[in-house]
């Protein structure tokens, strides 16, 4: 069965980050690959971001991002220092990089089909769009058609969420069961980790971007170390 994942990277707005995790998770993608931060933390129902904005000065700012606690625990999340370690990472497996950008190279949505590859979905700057070294790692693009001039383009959150349902319905996802005006919650698919409490008997390293052979996808370039 086709496996699709979220890159989150270069995204600006807190709202957006959180809101493409819960859309991400509502159509079947579970794992989420963060590229560039370099710890999550949990507070209540909003969870904190430790990312560097800059490389060039490794300037660090928290971020606070709007997701829940249990819709982050219905995910896999995967932190990654570059998008080139990443790249390789996706290569051994043979997973595609499908960006979501308005391009001279790019497909419209209702022309793609997303159910013979596993893919990684993912989306530029809410402002800038793709920046240089993220279109490098793509190995496709896709736009998501317009049927009036209103706008010049949507909300980055918004056409995840298009894009996420359309892979959903090509790939006979099983709609999930209601109860009354909502969905049924699933079961938890990891346990999430709070790094908001430090020395909790856990630590979590970065594999070796050199040795990524034995490198377990349910950890997603991350080594569990139990005291």
């Amino acid at each position: 069965m086709v496996q699709a994942y979220l890159i989150l990277n270069n995204i600006g707005k807190r709202g957006n980050f959180g809101t493409l995790i819960r859309s991400a998770a509502a159509m079947g993608i579970q794992d989420i690959f963060v590229v560039g931060a370099e710890k999550l933390r949990t507070f209540g129902n909003q969870v904190c971001i430790t990312a560097r904005i800059d490389y060039t000065c490794w300037f660090r700012q928290k971020r606070f991002i709007s997701v829940s606690q249990n819709t982050l625990s219905k995910c896999r999340l995967h932190y990654w220092n570059t998008l080139v370690e990443l790249k390789e990472f996706l290569q051994s497996r043979d997973i595609k990089v499908v960006g979501i950008e308005i391009d001279d190279k790019s497909t419209a949505l209702t022309e793609t089909d997303f159910t013979n590859q596993d893919i990684a979905f993912m989306l530029g700057n809410e402002g800038t769009g793709m920046n240089a070294k993220q279109k490098q790692i793509c190995d496709s693009f896709v736009y998501i058609e317009h049927f009036s001039g209103a706008t010049a383009s949507l909300n980055v959150a918004v056409a995840g969420g298009i894009v996420f349902h359309r892979y959903a319905i090509q790939n006979s996802k099983a709609t999930q069961k209601r109860d009354g005006q909502k969905y049924v919650v699933q079961e938890s698919v990891a346990e999430f980790e709070d790094l908001s409490q430090p020395n909790r008997g856990r630590e979590y390293h970065r594999h070796d971007p050199a040795d990524l052979s034995d490198l377990d996808l349910s950890f997603g370039g991350l080594e569990r170390n139990e005291d």
